[in-house]
This record gives structure tokens, sequence and C-alpha cells, in this order.
């Protein structure tokens, strides 16, 4: 199958209409048995399988490498294609303890019980609970009680030591490079102590699950995106500590360019990784160097200045963070568009700060809805990109009827501008119309405003920073979910 396939198109316009070809890329159904038994079925185009199996398993937690996989057949099938893969040892205990199937209705809540305590285990997992349909009508053995939660194991002494020895030796030159629950409150507060006692930068992941962020918190800088950026940034550095994290790699691959954004000849130590305790860690490792009991205070911010002007990445991200109340929820998926928001973001009120997980996009919507849920008396701010939200822009229906505080600002460029950059990146400067045509949003432009209507959601379309400022303002203080599209074209 070729991956991709060309087919005919017609566009109307209101002078008439216009025929050629469009090239679209070819998926076919691919299933991923482990061990003899299915785990999964995807659409995706048939090229680089193994690849695409092995990451596969490796981001869902199935192997810890590809030496826990000892054969891979690709077989195709008339309706696709199964990828079967046979783990080792090591890897088929892993994948069971996981993956539960119930054997009839008695052990439904039992089994339901393990299965989220599973995938709560720290630093948290994803657990497979296969349930026959007959359970839906059978008489069931009762309701299961509560697990306790699973502890992190603590770090051995030996890493807190090691950690301390490269601080004391290297201070100002050392970072402290965290992700995981070193960016919660407690983490953060043990790392202003360590940095307060050596001197140590503190440095976060790219894109970290959750940061606590404003107010009184320490301030930490955010690895840059690109890759050359990221490695200057820690060239600056004789010694990397890991704390809650691996060393930081590249999102994708460059020619002439490393994968590992820690430049060669840097001393790199794991205080804790992120199955482990990294709060208490950075605890122990702030009374180890004789660092003070609490941080010197941060001197407070005085309020930030509401931008003007036209709109961008940067007037967005000030208006944000100048307008964002006490306790917010941030999440942001807004891409290009929202990179100078976290260093905006220092000088807010007391906040908690999203980003994406991973390559994957669609998760910003239904993730500002789901905090919304668990948080009901804290605004949720979503910082959205308009590509990333035509993937899950039903979330938006969701917040209606449930009458969620989440105000959605919209960045609206009709174009998925990242990989255009990534395309200028990769040497294409000058995409053909196939090209600039798969990463353009236009032909038809999308109404954000009428799809939030549709919804359910108020909308506002504003064009100007101080526009952008009036209605965020007014969002802010009225209950229930808004839109707010940002014309940035």
């Amino acid at each position: 199958m070729e991956p991709a396939l060309v087919v005919p198109r017609r566009i109307w316009r209101k002078c008439g209409s216009s025929s050629g070809n469009r090239s679209i890329p070819e998926e076919t159904a691919v299933a991923l048995t482990y061990n003899g038994g299915t785990y999964a079925v995807m659409m995706t185009t048939p090229q680089d399988l193994e690849d695409f199996a092995i990451g596969f398993s490796l981001s869902e937690g199935v192997i810890n490498s590809s030496a826990d996989v000892d054969s891979l057949d690709i077989v195709g099938l008339d309706d696709g294609v199964e990828l079967r893969i046979w783990l080792s040892k090591p890897g088929a205990i892993r994948l069971r303890e996981r993956q539960r199937r119930i054997a009839g209705p008695t052990g439904c809540g039992l089994c339901g019980i393990e299965s989220i305590a599973e995938a709560m285990r720290p630093p948290g997992h994803t657990s497979t609970l296969i349930v026959p349909s007959d359970c839906q009508w059978s008489e069931a053995g009762g309701a299961a009680g509560p697990r306790p939660a699973v502890a992190a194991p603590a770090v051995p002494e030996s890493a807190v030591r090691a950690a301390a020895e490269i601080l004391r030796r290297d201070g100002a030159k050392s970072v402290l490079f965290m992700g995981g629950w070193a960016l919660r409150e407690r983490g953060l507060k043990a790392a202003a102590r360590i940095a307060a006692a050596s001197g140590c930068r503190l440095m976060c992941e790219t894109f970290p699950a959750r940061v606590e962020r404003g107010g009184a918190m320490p301030p930490v800088e955010k690895l840059p995106y690109f890759p050359e950026m990221a490695l200057e940034a820690m060239a600056r550095f004789s010694s990397v500590v890991l704390a809650g994290t691996r060393a930081p790699v590249a999102f994708f691959g460059y020619p002439n360019m490393p994968s590992v954004l820690i430049p060669q000849g840097r001393s790199v130590t794991t205080l804790a990784t992120p199955e482990q305790d990294v709060a208490l860690a950075l605890e122990a490792l702030a009374d180890l160097i004789g660092a003070p009991k609490t941080a010197p205070a941060r001197a407070a911010n005085g309020p930030a200045a509401r931008p003007a002007g036209a709109l961008d990445a940067t007037t967005i991200g000030a208006a944000i963070a100048a307008l964002m109340p006490e306790r917010a929820i941030v999440m942001d998926e807004a891409a290009t568009t929202g990179l100078p928001f976290f260093g905006a973001s220092l000088s807010a009120p007391t906040h908690t700060y999203l980003a994406l997980t991973g390559g994957a996009i669609g998760q910003g919507l239904p993730c500002a809805t789901g905090a919304a849920v668990a948080c009901p008396d804290r605004r949720v701010i979503s910082f959205q990109a308009d590509g990333s939200a035509m993937y899950t822009v039903q979330a938006l229906w969701t917040q209606a009827r449930e009458g969620l505080n989440v105000t959605t600002l919209l960045c609206n460029n009709r174009r998925y501008r990242i990989l255009q950059v990534e395309l200028g990146r990769a040497g294409v400067t000058e995409p053909g119309p196939k090209a600039r045509s798969l990463t353009s949003l236009g032909l038809p432009n999308l109404d954000w405003v009428a799809l939030a209507k549709g919804m359910g959601v108020p909308g506002a379309r504003v064009e100007t920073a101080e526009a952008l400022c009036q209605e965020l303002e007014r969002a802010l203080k009225e209950p229930g979910p808004k839109l707010i599209e940002m014309m940035m074209i």
C-alpha cells in the first residue's frame, strides 16, 4: 500500500468551482498483539511499522526498551496488518501485571479496584480491564472496598550523596533538571532551598505534565523546544542533576543533530527517577547540603501590565498573565503561540500550569474540561491552538452541558504553524502546493465563534490585545464556559 493516495477534488467558491487532484495520507487498520493477545487496533500509514510497534510499546509502558521484544512479525491481512510482538519473560510479566481479564461478574468490583490501583501506581501507568458483556446483567459479588495508595519508593542514600557532591563541586555551574512530582509545591520548595544553598539553576522539562507556578513559587526555567536552543541552554552547565525525570531528548529527529539534549562531556547524575519519591529526595538533598529550612522569599511582583497593540504570541501571553485569577488552572496547548507565556506566567498569581504530554495533539480541550470537573472552585483557562482544537472540539459541548468554568482562548492563525516551522527546519523552505494545503486550516476558514455557539458555548472574536483584555476580564468574572477567538491572521 502506498503512503499517499491521489484522489480527485472539486472546490466550490462564490465565483464558481475548480477541479483537480489532492494527495491524502493512506491509512489502514493495524492490530498490535503481544504474546498472542490483541492489545490495540489503530489506523496508521503502513510505513516503518517496526518503528511504530517499538515506539507504541515504549509509550504505552509495555516495554522498557527494544531489548524486551524477542521477535516482531508484520503479517499482511485482507483488511489490514497485524504486528505480532513476542515479549521476553520480564516484558510478559509486566504486561500480565497491568492487564486483567475478568472471568465472571462476581469479581468485577475487585478487578476494577485493582486496575485503578495499578493505574495510580507512581508515577502513573496504563491499566487495561477486559470485561465480558454479561457482567452488565449478571449479579455481581458486591462492591469492592478502596485500596490504599501505593507510595513511591524512596531513593537510595547513595543517590542523594552523589547529587550533593556534584552541587558542592560545581555550584552555579550545575543545574537541577526537574520533572513529574518535583514540580509540585512540595518539590519546588525543596528545590528553592537547594538553589539558595548551592547556587544551582532550576530547570524543567519542555513539556511538564504539571507545574505550580507564579505567586511565591520559585522561578524555574523551561528547556527550550528547539534542539539547538536546548543544547545552548544546557551548555552553560558543567553538571546536571536529574530529579523526577530522565535526560531530555529532542522532540523530532534532525540530520546532524544529537537526540540527547545534554552536551557531551557534562556530568550527569540521577537523584530520583520518575518512579521514585522525588519530593522526599529533594528535601533530603537540601538537608544534606545544609540548605536553609525555608528558601528566601521571592520578591513579590507588581501587577503585570496589560498589553496593547496587535495580537501575537507575546501580547497574548502577557494578557493571560495580567488577568488570570488566583489559583487558576492553565491548560497550554497553544503550540507556537504559547511559547512566551511560560516566562510571563512567573509574574502571575499562584496557578497550576498543565502542558502537553507528548506529540499527540488534541489534549487541550478535554484536559481543561477534566480539570474543571475535578476543581469546580477554580477557574480554568484553556490556551488552545486552532488545529489541535479540531481533534476534540466536542469537549465544548461537554463544558456547556455541565456548566463548567472554562475560558477557552482560541489562537486562530488558520494553519498548523508548527508543522510549517518543522518543514522549514528540515530544509523545505519553499513547500509545494500540496504541502501548503496539508498545513493550512483555510479553504474553508473555520468560524470558531459559530462552532462554539452551535455547542452551547458563548463566544467572542477579538483582533487586538486591548479587545482581548476586555473580553478575557469579562469572561473570567462570569460563570460557565466561554470561547474567545483570537484572530492572528
